[in-house]
């Protein structure tokens, strides 16, 4: 069963999409697949495997995106649903009893809520300056004591996939242990705040403040000047579609992610068919430890 992940790039009104509001994903080229091959090389092992996503549309809405991971060899889909006025409101996983739902105050996303079997597990509400999203509060539904290590949120899992997010995980290990030390009481939300600074239409600067001793983690943000054709489209965000291999709020495609006071470090080089990636490579080094993912995608 795949894990929900979560991410935290949240909506803005990218001006060469097709879109010109909070929850509307209608870009100029359409995704119709997505194929990744990851190889992940350990001190003594090296395993590669496939995943797969197929996307539908009807017309200028996508309607929904099935999922293949042959390590698990299982498959999944997510369908998407939409308000009158064409906003999404709803993506749905049956196959793993999950669901989120989208509101909006005016134009603008006001908070994303996220369900497992009909229980609340996470809630994101944002803040706004100007026309930008400055800051979001991550909700995290669980007593202090329930919390593990193996399902504590990991902050790169914010901006790339969970593999990666397994390299930090000393990061990871150290937050868990702070919830677990903390005395017992009736509190049940656990509260991380992101700050997030712009540059132009992209993201360049995250910062993340958990709720324990205020561990704080910051990531610094390069772009190209190609278009991203996931810009806008922020139900990924939210939905655990296992390869966070973009930033999806930004107009431009990463060209690096470094995390500060860390040796972590993502890099990525593209191939283009006009001004859209239709390939690219990302090489991520941590220790003794690498993980490469190559891309490919298809257009409609």
């Amino acid at each position: 069963m795949k894990k929900l992940v979560v991410l935290s790039m949240m909506a803005v009104m990218i001006l060469f999409a097709s879109c010109d509001k909070d929850g509307m994903y209608n870009p100029l080229k359409k995704i119709s697949k997505i194929t990744y091959t990851n190889t992940y090389i350990g001190a003594n092992e090296a395993v590669s495997f496939t995943r797969e996503q197929t996307w539908t549309w009807d017309k200028n809405q996508l309607q929904k995106i099935v999922y293949y991971d042959s390590e698990d060899q299982y498959t999944w889909t997510e369908e998407f649903s939409y308000n009158k006025n064409g906003r999404l409101v709803r993506v749905e996983d049956k196959e793993n009893a999950t669901y989120t739902t989208y509101e909006y105050e005016g134009d603008r996303l006001d908070k994303v809520i996220c369900y497992e079997e009909n229980f609340r597990e996470y809630e994101y509400h944002f803040k706004y300056e100007g026309d930008r999203v400055s800051e979001i509060e991550y909700w995290e539904f669980a007593d202090y004591y329930s919390i593990k290590k193996e399902n504590y949120s990991n902050p790169l899992a914010f901006v790339c996939s969970p593999e990666i997010a397994t390299l930090t995980q000393k990061v990871v290990d150290n937050i868990a242990e702070a919830a677990e030390n903390q005395p017992r009481h009736k509190m049940d939300v656990d509260i991380t705040t992101i700050s997030l600074e712009w540059d132009g239409d992209n993201i360049s600067r995250m910062i993340y403040t958990y709720p324990f001793d205020n561990e704080r983690y910051e990531y610094l943000f390069t772009y190209d000047n190609k278009l991203n054709p996931f810009a806008g489209f922020f139900a990924l965000d939210f939905e655990g579609a296992y390869d966070y291999d973009y930033v999806y709020k930004n107009a431009n495609n990463i060209v690096s992610m470094t995390s500060v006071g860390d040796t972590w470090k993502r890099e990525y080089t593209y191939t283009y068919k006009g001004r859209y990636p239709e390939s690219y490579t990302y090489t991520d080094v941590y220790g003794n430890r690498s993980y490469r993912t190559d891309c490919k995608i298809e257009y409609k």
